[in-house]
């Protein structure tokens, strides 16, 4: 019978939990970092258009459950945050969310809101308000694409 050295033993047991840590040695700090979200919350996010300035602050207006917090587009509350692949976010608890929860995202004011894709006859025609059944939400992650701002309609 071979006889194996305690550094050997020591270096596959390692080994062997990092490959099943879910690690991997050819990780890069660009790879996706992966957040569990709450069973408890609701995360949006939203790709914006180019012409979206930088410096401007994205929110996230609708019917919440607090009527003082309703169909306001400058809410510190529910700022949403630029992650650095452009994309802007926001997790939102559940129980600040009615069973129906009705939305538009806005850049601070409602001259600043989001629109519809400009069609031949129209172009900045109103977008119906986004809404998601909050009571199956949960624990979920709802991606959008901002066509285009009021303020930069094509006219």
């Amino acid at each position: 019978m071979k006889k194996l050295n305690l550094s050997y033993i020591l270096s596959m047991l390692v080994m062997t939990a990092f490959m099943f840590s879910g690690c991997s040695s050819s990780s890069t700090s660009s790879d996706p970092v992966v957040v569990a979200i709450p069973t408890n919350s609701v995360k949006f996010t939203i790709t914006v258009p180019a012409t979206t300035p930088a410096a401007d602050k994205i929110y996230i207006a609708g019917a919440f459950k607090n009527t003082a917090e309703q169909w306001k587009p400058d809410q510190a509350k529910y700022a949403l945050t630029k992650a650095a692949d452009g994309t802007h976010s926001i997790t939102i608890a559940l129980a600040d969310l009615p069973a129906s929860f009705d939305f538009k995202f806005a850049r601070g004011n409602w001259d600043k809101v989001e629109k519809a894709a400009a069609t031949a006859t129209d172009k900045c025609p109103e977008l119906d308000n986004r809404n998601i059944p909050s009571t199956t939400a949960g624990g979920k992650e709802f991606k959008y694409t901002i066509t285009q701002w009021a303020d930069f309609c094509a006219k």
